[in-house]
């Protein structure tokens, strides 16, 4: 029964795949409807997979992937509320390994909720769940690779926007998260204020608290962070800076804490990196883990954004693509890992609802300096993805 599923998951993904690009040249000739307060959009991808490393070991074996995803976003606009619902998933066929072949390899849910009472305040909530066979893909800050079993997010947040003058601002937020793994699951707890003041239209310096609380259950019990920081940021029209620094008390031990970013644009391209230290934790890992980070990238986008669940319409002309690469120092209670990320997404309109885009991933996990028991030896990974993406015109 579960094989004469998937097929029919496969078989129902390639038919709409295809009628959707039979259709395609008639739809983009259509006149775009005016926007309206409500959208539905529908999107459907059908992609090829190539991944040298199925099993994130030391040890690698590869397979090719057929991955079909289909997608679907809801806007509802008022005047003083906006309500955003995204929801995906993604059905994979491989070729070796066809034990690992399901309807559910990644699933992805989105609720967002912004509230504008007046010009001066706003309120946003938001929810979401996400699950996934490859558990990595959850572990965005930190890089870190663990063994391939289903994992899941559930999250939720909310913050609130204050304007206490023309020139100062105050935000307060909220973050949970519950992440579950076949090691146990993790609760993390962030709440966090924060105080602007702008001395110029192009310049702001502000301080910021932050107190978080991570329970590992029986695993890892409870751990406590809390960080006080200040900076100062400045943004104008083709380029933006920003500094902060300050003081964080993780497991009762203090040390420093900051960030540095600068950016600048040329034209439809623009400059970007990143450093930063923060408290985090991570899937298939006990405790909680201080990160220094660095990230870099090139992106060009064309004026018009690319349609997504969250912003869905019709291609712009244009090629676009983004090259990024970042390193994670990853510092546990028992010695610390070292991962180190690369990237490239090439992407090119084949009409104004049809885009074909091609990606390359590698990451490297450096096992050498952690006391913990992990798979030994280093975790080197590299997947190539070749998709087409049909985004119709919204529904009203």
């Amino acid at each position: 029964m579960e094989r004469v599923r998937i097929r029919l998951v496969f078989m129902a993904g390639a038919l709409a795949l295809a009628a959707l690009v039979l259709t395609a040249r008639a739809a983009s000739a259509q006149t775009p409807a005016p926007t309206g307060r409500s959208t539905v959009q529908p999107t459907i991808a059908a992609s090829v997979v190539f991944d040298d490393n199925v099993f994130a070991q030391p040890t690698s074996s590869a397979d090719t992937v057929l991955r079909v995803t289909p997608g679907l976003a809801l806007v509802r606009v008022r005047p003083k509320a906006t309500l955003t619902g995204t929801y995906s998933f993604d059905a994979e066929r491989y070729q070796h390994f066809t034990d690992l072949t399901t309807p559910s390899a990644r699933q992805n849910g989105l609720f967002t909720a912004l509230f504008n009472p007046t010009t001066r305040r706003s309120w946003t909530v938001n929810g979401g769940y996400f699950s996934t066979t490859n558990p990595a893909e959850l572990n965005t800050l930190t890089s870190l690779t663990v063994a391939r079993q289903r994992a899941d997010r559930w999250q939720f947040g909310a913050m609130f926007h204050e304007a206490l003058s023309r020139l100062t601002t105050f935000d307060a937020s909220y973050a949970g998260t519950e992440d579950r793994y076949v090691s146990g699951n993790t609760f993390g707890n962030n709440l966090e204020a924060r105080l602007g003041h702008h001395l110029t239209p192009h310049s702001e310096y502000f301080v910021r608290g932050d107190a978080r609380r991570f329970d590992f259950g029986l695993r890892g019990g409870v751990t406590l962070s809390n960080q006080v920081s200040g900076g100062w940021a400045w943004r104008g029209r083709d380029a933006h800076f920003s500094v902060e620094g300050g003081a964080s008390n993780t497991r009762g031990q203090m040390q420093s804490t900051g960030s540095f970013s600068l950016g600048r644009a040329f034209g439809l391209t623009d400059i970007t990196g990143i450093y930063g230290r923060d408290v985090t934790t991570a899937i298939g890992y006990i405790g909680a883990i201080t990160v220094d980070h660095v990230d870099f990238a090139v992106t060009r986008q064309t004026r018009v954004r690319v349609p997504t669940p969250e912003t869905p319409g019709r291609q712009p002309p244009g090629f676009r693509f983004a090259v990024r690469a970042g390193a994670s120092r990853n510092m546990f209670a028992g010695g610390e890992l070292n991962s180190y990320r690369f990237g490239l997404d090439v992407g090119k309109p084949l009409s104004q609802t049809l885009l074909l885009v091609g990606t390359v991933e590698s990451t490297l996990q450096d096992n050498a300096t952690i006391l913990v028991p992990i798979p030994t030896g280093d975790i080197f990974r590299n997947r190539a993805v070749i998709s087409i993406q049909y985004s119709p015109w919204s529904v009203r």
